[in-house]
């Protein structure tokens, strides 16, 4: 017997409670005894105890991540016809095997139901799935986007030690290159020192006569001291030193070509990672709209029960219902479509579509690329989403099972009766969407 099974069994129970008191909404009435073999039922099935949670960053630290939100599949669904054949309904391989599930397949909008509100919390729970997706994507893309800065930083860091490095050596050369002038031809150096000044001479000498300052020099003898191991160098080992000199330039020079090139792509994915971050926080603005609506329609549901009696909402407010859903359901499909980059989808993978989807989008700090393969599932996000909701969901159920409300001999009114079934059958769909 599995956790589901164990919360549906105390909810048809307690069902059968409330039929036998058939009197006033507030009658108060003594929980049997039998309610211990459906509280201890529950407590013995709802334990997640393993995890599938894989970290993202110590494997993927170059890769910002892809998310596919089944956005038009769902649509599909619960826009589908009386004739149609889910199984015919494209789904990306990601969430295939939750769609696949016949026990949790969404209802239709145009035909739920007028008197129960099973198919209202199964829809509930698909949309709430789906949000707390969005939700552990967006926390997924926040760490993308630090790692993007910081490589984006180690590469400018790169570049300006590359082009320090590059200064250095054109610096170093040409002082050498100076000194090695001195010894080949001390003559030749004298007489264009000699030159330079007599040069300078007259620049002043001009500048005084149009009454201007002109810049003076050191007049002190300039000196070059040259290190014992110069020696006069023959053509072929001036260009040696040539040969040396440009090749160390070249690889410096293609360092920094690399490191612009990488720059690029890293700036591309930076602003690409605050695209996806954006798609993301405007499609959990219309998935939370659409919670609310289906939470305040099943209170509103609840409160004319206990209230009034009633057990079918009116047809005017169910068709409101329903044309507030559609309208933010098209809407988010419009938002939705309108999400890639050139050839690629983001955050969707539309089957139906002629954009490619890629589940990473990979960069790097290094010329030499490395593959970023990993051994954990591209679903992590799905499989984290799943579990640690399950975990909170089965958490609020057994915490259930410790009120005095649903222990043995205790006083209880019909409305609180309600009021706990109605949060089991929510955190029923909820396990069954979830833990598909």
């Amino acid at each position: 017997m599995t956790c589901t099974d164990s919360i549906n069994n105390l909810t048809t129970y307690i069902q059968s409670l409330l039929d036998t008191n058939t009197d006033a909404c507030c009658q108060e009435f003594l929980m049997p005894t039998d309610i211990t073999t459906y509280t201890t039922a529950i407590t013995t099935t709802c334990t997640t105890s393993k995890s599938t949670i894989t970290s993202p960053v110590s494997d993927r630290a170059y890769r910002l991540h892809n998310f596919d939100l089944p956005v038009h599949t769902f649509c599909d669904f619960v826009f589908r016809g009386h004739s149609t054949d889910v199984s015919t309904i494209p789904k990306s391989a990601l969430w295939k095997s939750v769609f696949d599930n016949t026990a949790i397949t969404p209802p239709r909008i145009d035909t739920l139901s007028p008197t129960s509100t099973d198919e209202y919390q199964l829809l509930l729970a698909w949309t709430m799935l789906l949000q707390n997706y969005v939700s552990t994507a967006q926390t997924v893309n926040s760490n993308d986007a630090v790692m993007a800065e910081m490589a984006y930083q180690a590469l400018c860091n790169d570049k300006q030690y590359f082009q320090d490095q590059l200064d250095t050596l054109c610096e170093d050369q040409s002082h050498e290159d100076a000194l090695q002038d001195v010894v080949d031809d001390p003559n030749a150096c004298k007489e264009l020192y000699a030159q330079e000044r007599k040069q300078h001479a007259r620049e002043r000498l001009q500048a005084k006569k149009l009454g201007k300052r002109c810049s003076t020099r050191r007049q002190t003898k300039q000196a070059m001291y040259v290190s014992l191991n110069h020696a006069v160098m023959q053509c072929y080992e001036h260009a040696l030193v040539d040969s040396r000199f440009h090749q160390e330039q070249k690889e410096w020079l293609r360092k920094l070509d690399d490191n612009r090139v990488l720059a690029q792509n890293v700036e591309q994915k930076r602003l690409l990672g605050k695209t996806i971050g954006s798609v993301l926080c405007q499609a959990k603005s219309s998935l939370h709209r659409l919670t609310q609506l289906i939470q305040s329609f099943l209170e509103e549901w609840q409160q004319c029960a206990l209230m009034c009696g009633v057990t079918e909402m009116p047809l005017m407010r169910r068709m409101t219902f329903q044309q507030q859903l559609k309208t933010t359901l098209f809407d988010l499909c419009a938002l939705m479509r309108q999400q890639y980059t050139g050839n690629s989808a983001l955050c969707e993978n539309r089957c139906d579509s002629v954009l490619s989807y890629y589940p990473f989008f990979n960069y790097s700090t290094s010329s030499c690329y490395v593959s970023t393969a990993s051994a954990t599932s591209d679903a992590f996000v799905l499989e984290a989403t799943q579990t640690l909701h399950t975990y909170s969901t089965e958490q609020c159920v057994l915490q259930e099972m410790n009120l005095s409300m649903l222990q043995s001999g205790a006083v209880v009114t019909k409305s609180e009766a309600y009021r706990v079934m109605e949060r089991l059958v929510r955190w029923r769909y909820t396990l069954l969407v979830f833990g598909s």
